[in-house]
């Protein structure tokens, strides 16, 4: 399940690689299949809605998403994928649950996940697993081809200001966007530095993805925003991380 040669190159060129199989479809729809019996539990323990608060794996260490997250940031598939381009050594800094529900109006702007540059932020990326399919009617990712090596004017400066300002995305090449379609157990991965957006979910059902940021030992804490991950593949020789048998994981319905 490693990458070709063509597609690291492409990877480290142009800031992404897409359309890897790391799941079946019938293993994403059964992960998706638990999720919802997890939601529908969780809703009728609550006499209701599951409300957003309860949204907050990182609070609960018994929260029920726990062990799903886990198996999925450790699938043997996603990890052969993400040690073609980091190495045999990998950590995780944190997951998400992305859910865009139909008829979701908003979208999100166009950002990077590290104001960092150079060749620490070239120790991170992020994994993007569809569990559904997700195109531009469901609000699939969109990249900007070559970004992460961009010097944008007025781009992201820190952690807290990733999303580009009007001014800054008119530096952005139109004609270098790339729609990031993909069928159900399909996955991307790019470089923490690639601008990306996402758009509305115009559609009738949900768009559901794994998001896990993945990381090389070899990187500073300060380039990972973090003083603490988890070790899921290989050995940890740097300890520049207090290792944790958990990872921060979050849940954006």
């Amino acid at each position: 399940m490693s990458l070709s040669p063509d597609q690291i190159e492409h990877y480290w060129q142009e800031g992404y690689v897409t359309g890897l199989r790391a799941l079946s479809e019938e293993e994403a729809g059964a992960f998706l299949a638990e999720l919802e019996e997890i939601e529908a539990r969780e809703v009728e323990a609550r006499g209701g809605r599951w409300h957003p608060r309860d949204y907050r794996p990182w609070e609960q260490e018994d929260h029920p998403l726990v062990d799903w997250l886990d198996r999925l940031a450790r699938h043997p598939a996603v990890l052969d994928h993400v040690a073609s381009l980091l190495g045999p050594d990998i950590l995780v800094r944190n997951c998400d649950v992305f859910i865009k529900e139909p008829g979701v109006r908003r979208g999100i702007g166009w950002h990077r996940d590290t104001a960092v540059t150079g060749e620490d932020a070239d120790r991170l990326l992020t994994v993007w697993l569809g569990l559904t399919d997700a195109d531009d009617a469901k609000g699939a990712l969109r990249f900007s081809a070559r970004s992460h090596r961009q010097d944008i004017p007025g781009g992201p400066k820190d952690r807290f200001t990733l999303t580009l300002t009007k001014e800054a995305a008119t530096h952005l090449d139109p004609e270098r966007t790339v729609h990031n379609t993909l069928r159900p157990g399909m996955m991307s991965m790019h470089h923490f530095a690639t601008v990306h957006s996402s758009g509305p979910n115009t559609t009738t059902s949900r768009r559901v993805a794994f998001v896990g940021r993945y990381m090389s030992p070899a990187i500073s804490t300060d380039t990972a925003e973090s003083g603490q991950a988890t070790l899921v593949r290989g050995q940890d020789t740097h300890r520049h991380f207090a290792l944790k048998p958990r990872f921060p994981m979050t849940w954006t319905s």
